[in-house]
């Protein structure tokens, strides 16, 4: 139960008033001298232990309240800026969760030609590597575990043609978790990496398809052959040294290309509120629809073909394949490699 208590502090020209608990969870007082603090109290655990603050440090105490302050500025004395250190430190080392050793999980599966391997996760960094066998691997780096739900089965009829790997928050739970979670995957599978609030850094693969889809995040992609899908919100998307069609769009960020596009009905590079750069490798047969709204465009050694609503089009060789390039705030620049 609670209650709400005023206590003046001696020698002092101000009060403390909290809101303390009636029961064996009892809070210590917080001592500072020069500062008025109007506290709230309310039970948190930090570690495994709960804390109060006293002046001019923090103390562990077997049980307490954390204390949540706001601090009207009477009188600074050098005693009330140690505390009020204090506060914020303890403020920062707890975060409001529980503080728990990192876990780490690995596996490995051997997959048949042209399985389907579909990861789920949500603040994590993901890494992405060829594993140079038949064989997929996974090892996740769990920061406060208890936050995530991790597991990999395998999923669909056929054995060996189809894995799913899901490292996800636990949905109504509070508290700080993240995660490193590097693949290693065999070549000509079929890679579903749908993440939220991480970044993707994918190099040396060699897919049938791939899609590289997060939130919050930059999206990396270097000396990779496939059909590549890479979205993301608030993170730039960055693709080199690579060869296959490419279907991307981000928001906030820049989009740079630099490889080859091999085919494809259509692909696309999209943003908002930043740049569209594409270098052009190999020999590229390309019709180009270059739009933007506040910014300029321009693609150097192509030929022009058309413009209308807002749409530049120019051609690169016959124009067989389709390269839509869009921005709403930004500049377009197609450029062909040396």
């Amino acid at each position: 139960m609670l209650k709400q208590v005023q206590r003046d502090i001696p020698g002092t020209a101000f009060s403390l008033a909290a809101t303390r608990l009636t029961s064996p969870l009892e809070a210590g007082l917080v001592d500072v001298y020069g500062v008025s603090l109007a506290c709230r109290a309310r039970p948190v655990r930090c570690g495994n232990r709960y804390h109060r603050v006293l002046a001019g440090n923090t103390q562990q105490a077997s049980q307490g309240l954390k204390l949540d302050a706001q601090v009207e500025m009477k009188t600074l004395t050098p005693i009330a800026a140690i505390t009020l250190i204090s506060l914020v430190a303890l403020a920062a080392a707890c975060g409001g969760s529980t503080a728990q050793p990192d876990e780490t999980k690995a596996s490995e599966y051997a997959l048949a030609p042209g399985a389907v391997i579909t990861v789920r996760t949500g603040n994590a960094a993901i890494t992405v590597r060829p594993s140079h066998t038949d064989a997929f691997k996974v090892k996740a780096t769990l920061h406060n575990p208890s936050l995530y739900q991790f597991y990999i089965l395998p999923a669909g009829a056929a054995p060996n043609r189809e894995v799913l790997v899901s490292a996800q928050l636990v949905p109504d739970k509070k508290g700080d978790a993240s995660a490193e979670i590097v693949l290693e995957i065999p070549d000509g599978v079929t890679l579903r990496l749908d993440g939220a609030n991480g970044t993707i850094d994918a190099e040396g693969l060699n897919v049938e398809d791939a899609n590289l889809i997060t939130t919050n995040g930059a999206v990396t992609l270097k000396s990779s052959t496939g059909n590549f899908t890479a979205n993301t919100t608030n993170g730039a998307l960055t693709i080199t040294g690579s060869e296959g069609t490419f279907w991307t769009q981000t928001t906030n960020a820049p989009v740079e290309f630099d490889g080859i596009i091999s085919g494809g009905p259509v692909n696309r590079f999209k943003t908002t509120n930043g740049d569209v750069t594409v270098r052009l490798g190999g020999t590229p047969d390309l019709r180009v629809s270059m739009k933007t709204e506040t910014g300029t465009a321009a693609a150097d050694g192509s030929t022009p073909v058309s413009e209308a609503n807002g749409a530049v089009v120019v051609r690169y060789g016959q124009g067989i394949g389709q390269l839509d390039t869009e921005t709403t705030s930004g500049n377009i620049r197609i450029s062909l490699a040396p």
